[in-house]
C-alpha cells in the first residue's frame, strides 16, 4: 500500500505543475482566439440543444468571458448558468441523447458536492472539445479526483481487465490525452456520427436525421477497454460474437495507444454500419391484430428509423440485422408470420373443423353452426329415406300396367319439367327397364344430344357412360349414325339435302331466304386414310385449271414439275348457311387450301352459291371478315350500286337466281369493331405507335383509356368498370375477343372520360360514342334485347325506312368521310396522312356493311315479305362457333386435321339445333335453347358378316 501510494504521489506532482502551467498559458490567450473555440462548442450545442434559441444562448454565454467561472480561468471550461430554467426544464428541450447524458452529470453532481465548490446553479464544461456536464467525471490536475462511486461504469460490456473501481480511477487519462482521443475519433467518424467522453470513456452516437435527436446507434468504449453496443438505448444482445470482440482484440487508452484505439472505435462503427435495425412485424394493413400475439410488444418508433414508422416486436428481438439479408431477425419473422395467420383466421368466414370453439369469431361461429346444422338435416333425410325404403321393401305392393302408367302420368304432370327433362327422364326409365339395352329403341333427340357430349368430348362421354347414373347409346350406336353421310371436300350434297328438306317444309316464302357465312381455320399439316372411299384426306382442293397454272409458274420459276406432286393443306375454307327468318344452319362445304387467292374464292363462292339456289336455298347476303383476299373478291364483281364514298362494291347481281336477285356483300362487323379498336390503341406517340390518329386539330390516343383505368383502378365501386387489364392492356390472344373491343369502345366508357372534365379529349370521347352506337345498331340479337337492355338501337328492323339507317350515313360514315377529306388536304406527304386516319381497308369495311345491311334489310322486309329482321343474322358468329366446336373436339389438340374437321362437320349436322354455345369462343352470339325434335335420323347400313 505505501508502494502505491507514493506511486500516486508521484504521478501527481508532475500533472499539477502542467496543470500549472496551462492555466497560465491559459491567461495569455487574446480574445480573437474564440472563433476556434466557437467551433468546438457548436458541436456541443448541436449534441445538446434541439431548440434553436438554447442553442443561440449557450453560444453567446460560452464566449462571454464575464460567464466563465473566475476561479479557475481555463478556455476549456464553458459554464451554462440555469438560473432561468431548471434541469428538467432543459431536459424537456433536450434530445434524448442529451438527457441520458445529463442523468449522469446530475448523479456525478450528487457525489461531489463535497469537493466541488462552484454553485450548484450552472453545469460546467470542462472543454469546447469533450462533452461533460461534471469535471468530477474527468480525471485532471485541475480538480480532485471524485470518489469510486461516482464513476460511471457499463452496466454491460466485454471486460479485458477485472479490476477494481480505485484502480481504473487511478489509471484514468489526462484531460489533453481526451481531447486528443475525441479529436481523432471525429476525423475518423462517418457523417452523422459523434463522439462525446465522459469520465467512464467514449461514447461513439449516432443520433437521427430529424429533430427532435434521438439516440439510435451508440458504441461505449471505456478507458479500460470495455465495450458495449447499445441500439435504442438497449444493449445488442451477444454483440461480443457479432462484431466478434475477445480479449485479444480489446485496446486500453493510454498515450502508447491512442492512435490504435481510434482506430479500433472506428472499426467498431464501421462494422455497425453493417448492420440495420430490424423492422420487426412493420406490416401495418395488420396493425390491429398485433395486440393479439403474446410475447411481443408495439415499436413506436421513438428513434425515427427510417425503414419502417411503426412496429411489433418480439421479445426476443434480435435487435440488429446483417444488411443484405433479411430485413428482419428470426424472433420477429415468426412474429410477422404469427400475426398474418392471425388475421387470416379472424378475417376468415369459416375455420377448421377441428378449432376450439372458444377462439371463434361471431361469424365463423355462426358458418360452423349452419354447417353443422346443414349436416345434421342431411343425415335425417338419409335416416328418412332409409326408414322409407326399408317400409316399401316390406310393406309395398306391385302395381299392375295401367295402374302404374296412370300414376308415371300423374308425377310426370305434377313437376315442373321440361319437355327436354320429361324426354330424358322417360328415356332413362324405359332403357332401365329393358332386361336387354339392345333391345331399346332410343328417341332421336337423345340419339343427338349424346352425339353432341360425344363430339365435344368423346373422354367425357365414356366417364358419363362408366359412372352408372344415367344410361346413354354405345359409342358403336353413335358411330353408325354419325358416319351415316359420308364426309367429303367441297360442296357437300347430302348436307344441302338435310337443308333442303328443311326449307321444303315452310309455309312462308320469307323463310326460304338465307345468309352464306364463310371463313377459314388453321388444320395440322398431315395424310389421313379414308377407308370409306380409299381417299387420302389432307392434300390441297384444286381443279384441273388452278393445277396447270400452278405447273406453269413453277416451269417459269425454272423448277421442275412432278406429275400428280400436290400440295399438304394448312387451312380450309368453310361455308355455312343460316336462315334469316328460321333455325336452318349448317356448313355445307369446305375447300382445303394452302395460300387462298381471290380466284379460288370467286370460284368456289359461286359453286356453293350455285349448288343453293338450284335447292331453292335463297341466297341474300355474304357475309366474310375484312382479309384483304375477300376484299379483292369483292372488287372482282360488277356493282348495282356504283356511286360510293370510297369506291367499293357491296352489292353485284346474283345470275344463278332465277329472278336475277341482287346479292349484298357484308364485311362482318365486330371484325370493323376490332379493327377500329385495334387503330385507337396502335395511336399515339413513339416508336410502338404506328398512327397518331388526328381530327378537328385533336389527337385520339390509347394513353387516355390507360389514364382512365389507372384513375378508378383502385376503387371498389369506380367509375368505368368495364375497363379492366386484359382489354386496357391487351394481348396477341386477348386483341381477337369481341367482347374485349366493345367493352373499350363502350357507351359507358365515353361518358365516364366526358365527365373527367380532361381538356382535349372532345374527339375522343365522340370517336367511342359513335363507335359504340354503330355496334349496336347492327348487332341487335333477339326482339326482347331492347326491351330488357333499354337500348332503342338493338330493337329489331320492321321498317325499311328505319332512322337508324340514317344515322348511320349520315353522321357514322359522314364523319369518317370529314375526317378524310381533311386529312387529306394538309399539306404533308401520304405516309404521314395515312397514319392520322384509321386504316383504309376499316374504312372500306365500314362503307361496305352499312350500305349492303341496309339494302338486305330492305328486301326482306319490302319484296321477300319478312316482318322483321334481327341484325345479328349478318354476323359471322354462327360460323365462329362452329370453330369453337371443331378445336374443342379434339380433346387436348385444337387444332384438327382436314379429314376429322370434315368428319366433325357431318356429325355437327346430325345434332341440327341441339348444339349450344360455346362458351369463350370469339363471338356474341347467345345462348340457342333446346327443341325436341322427332325427326328420324339417318343411320350407317351395318355390313352383313360373312
Amino acid at each position: 500500500m505505501e508502494d502505491d501510494q507514493n506511486r500516486n504521489e508521484e504521478v501527481q506532482k508532475p500533472r499539477k505543475k502542467a496543470g500549472r502551467k496551462k492555466v497560465a498559458q491559459r491567461k495569455k490567450v487574446n480574445r480573437p482566439k474564440a472563433k476556434s473555440i466557437r467551433a468546438s462548442a457548436a458541436d456541443i450545442a448541436e449534441c445538446l440543444f434541439s431548440d434553436d434559441e438554447l442553442r443561440e444562448n449557450f453560444l453567446i454565454e460560452y464566449e462571454n468571458p464575464e460567464v466563465c467561472d473566475s476561479s479557475e480561468p481555463s478556455a476549456s471550461e464553458v459554464s451554462v448558468k440555469s438560473s432561468d430554467a431548471s434541469s428538467s426544464d432543459i431536459s424537456n428541450v433536450m434530445s434524448p441523447a442529451s438527457v441520458s447524458l445529463m442523468s449522469v452529470w446530475e448523479a456525478n453532481s450528487s457525489c461531489s458536492s463535497t469537493n466541488d465548490s462552484r454553485p450548484s446553479s450552472s453545469a460546467t464544461f470542462r472543454s469546447p472539445s469533450a462533452l461533460s456536464f461534471k469535471s468530477e467525471n474527468f480525471i485532471s490536475p485541475s480538480t480532485p479526483e471524485p470518489a469510486s462511486s461516482c464513476l460511471q461504469e457499463p452496466s454491460a460490456g466485454y471486460n479485458i481487465h477485472e479490476e477494481s473501481k480505485d484502480e481504473a480511477t487511478q489509471n484514468a487519462p489526462t484531460l489533453e490525452l481526451i481531447e486528443k482521443g475525441l479529436v481523432s475519433f471525429r476525423a475518423r467518424l462517418p457523417k452523422s456520427w459523434v463522439a462525446i467522453a465522459d469520465g467512464s470513456g467514449f461514447h461513439l452516437i449516432r443520433h437521427s436525421p430529424v429533430s427532435p435527436l434521438a439516440i439510435q446507434r451508440e458504441i461505449f468504449i471505456s478507458y479500460n477497454g470495455n465495450v458495449v453496443i447499445y441500439l435504442h438505448s438497449t444493449p445488442v444482445p451477444s454483440f461480443q460474437d457479432i462484431f466478434r470482440l475477445s480479449s485479444n482484440n480489446l485496446i486500453m487508452f493510454s498515450d502508447d495507444t491512442l492512435e490504435k484505439y481510434c482506430l479500433f472505435g472506428v472499426s467498431l462503427v464501421k462494422q455497425f454500419l453493417m448492420y440495420n435495425s430490424c423492422i420487426g412485424a412493420n406490416d401495418l394493413e395488420t396493425k390491429d391484430y398485433w395486440y393479439m400475439v403474446a410475447d411481443s410488444y408495439h415499436d413506436t418508433n421513438p428513434y425515427h428509423e427510417i425503414s419502417y414508422i411503426e412496429t411489433c416486436r418480439s421479445l426476443s428481438c434480435r435487435r440488429i440485422v446483417e444488411m443484405g439479408h433479411a430485413s428482419r431477425c428470426k424472433e420477429c419473422t415468426k412474429l410477422a408470420k404469427n400475426i398474418s395467420k392471425r388475421k387470416c383466421f379472424l378475417l376468415s368466414p369459416a375455420a377448421d373443423p377441428n378449432t376450439n370453439n372458444e377462439i371463434l369469431t361471431r361469424q365463423q361461429a355462426l358458418t360452423k353452426i349452419a354447417e353443422q346444422t346443414s349436416i345434421i338435416r342431411r343425415k335425417e333425410k338419409q335416416v328418412a329415406y332409409h326408414k322409407l325404403k326399408s317400409m316399401i321393401d316390406t310393406e309395398g305392393v306391385n302395381l299392375d300396367e295401367e295402374l302404374s302408367e296412370q300414376f308415371t302420368d300423374i308425377l310426370m304432370s305434377s313437376c315442373k319439367l321440361s319437355e327436354n327433362q320429361k324426354m330424358f327422364l322417360m328415356e332413362q326409365w324405359s332403357q332401365s327397364n329393358k332386361s336387354d339395352s339392345r333391345s331399346h329403341r332410343w328417341h332421336p333427340a337423345m340419339i343427338r344430344l349424346a352425339l353432341h357430349i360425344y363430339t365435344t368430348s368423346p373422354a367425357g362421354y365414356r366417364a358419363l357412360q362408366d359412372s352408372g347414373a344415367i344410361k346413354l347409346p354405345c359409342t358403336r350406336t353413335l358411330f353408325d349414325y354419325s358416319h351415316a353421310i359420308q364426309a367429303k371436300e367441297g360442296v357437300h350434297d347430302g348436307l344441302l339435302a338435310l337443308i333442303q328438306d328443311k326449307v321444303n317444309s315452310f309455309q312462308e316464302s320469307y323463310k326460304k331466304y338465307h345468309v352464306m357465312l364463310c371463313d377459314g381455320m388453321h388444320i395440322s399439316q398431315n395424310l389421313v386414310y379414308r377407308k370409306q372411299d380409299g381417299v387420302l384426306v389432307g392434300y390441297t382442293h384444286l381443279d384441273d385449271v388452278k393445277e396447270e397454272v400452278d405447273r406453269f409458274e413453277k416451269y417459269l420459276d425454272g423448277q421442275v414439275a412432278v406429275e400428280g406432286e400436290r400440295q399438304l393443306a394448312t387451312e380450309i375454307l368453310a361455308f355455312m348457311v343460316k336462315g334469316i327468318a328460321s333455325d336452318a344452319k349448317c356448313v355445307v362445304a369446305c375447300y382445303p387450301c394452302k395460300v387462298l387467292t381471290k380466284e379460288m374464292m370467286y370460284k368456289w363462292s359461286w359453286d356453293v352459291i350455285r349448288a343453293c339456289e338450284i335447292r331453292n336455298i335463297k341466297i341474300l347476303a355474304f357475309v366474310c371478315d375484312g382479309l384483304g383476299v375477300n376484299r379483292a373478291f369483292f372488287q372482282m364483281h360488277v356493282p348495282v350500286t356504283k356511286e360510293t364514298n370510297f369506291g367499293v362494291v357491296f352489292d353485284t347481281v346474283n345470275f344463278c337466281s332465277p329472278e336475277r336477285r341482287t346479292l349484298y356483300f357484308i364485311s362482318d362487323v365486330c371484325h370493323l369493331l376490332k379493327t377500329l379498336r385495334n387503330a385507337f390503341y396502335n395511336s399515339g406517340q413513339g416508336k410502338k405507335k404506328p398512327r397518331l390518329l388526328r381530327v378537328n386539330g385533336q389527337t385520339i390516343e390509347w394513353k387516355t383509356i390507360i389514364r382512365l383505368y389507372l384513375t378508378f383502378k383502385s376503387d371498389n365501386f369506380r367509375k368505368a368498370h368495364k375497363l379492366n387489364s386484359q382489354n386496357v392492356f391487351p394481348t396477341s390472344y386477348s386483341k381477337m375477343k369481341v367482347r374485349y373491343a366493345a367493352h373499350v369502345l363502350s357507351k359507358t366508357v365515353g361518358i365516364d372520360l366526358k365527365k373527367m372534365g380532361w381538356t382535349g379529349l372532345e374527339e375522343t370521347v365522340k370517336y367511342i360514342l359513335l363507335c359504340d352506337r354503330f355496334f349496336d345498331i347492327l348487332n341487335g340479337a333477339h326482339s326482347a334485347q331492347a326491351s330488357r337492355s333499354k337500348n332503342k338501337d338493338l330493337a329489331a328492323y320492321t321498317s325499311a325506312d328505319d332512322d337508324r339507317f340514317k344515322w348511320l350515313k349520315e353522321e357514322f360514315l359522314a364523319y369518317f368521310v370529314n375526317w378524310k377529306k381533311e386529312v387529306q388536304a394538309m399539306p404533308i406527304d401520304q405516309k404521314e396522312k395515312e397514319q392520322m386516319l384509321p386504316p383504309q381497308a376499316t374504312l372500306n369495311g365500314l362503307e361496305i356493311s352499312i350500305n349492303a345491311i341496309e339494302g338486305a334489310t330492305k328486301f326482306f322486309l319490302n319484296e321477300a315479305g319478312g316482318k322483321f329482321v334481327m341484325a345479328r343474322v349478318f354476323s359471322q358468329d354462327p360460323l365462329e362457333q362452329f370453330f369453337g366446336k371443331q378445336r374443342m373436339g379434339g380433346g387436348g389438340s385444337r387444332n384438327p386435321n382436314s379429314a376429322q374437321w370434315q368428319q366433325k362437320q357431318v356429325s355437327d349436322a346430325v345434332t341440327r339445333s341441339l348444339g349450344v354455345r360455346i362458351r369463350g369462343a370469339n363471338s356474341t352470339e347467345g345462348d340457342v335453347g333446346h327443341t325436341i325434335s322427332d325427326e328420324p335420323l339417318q343411320k350407317r347400313k351395318r355390313a352383313a358378316p360373312k
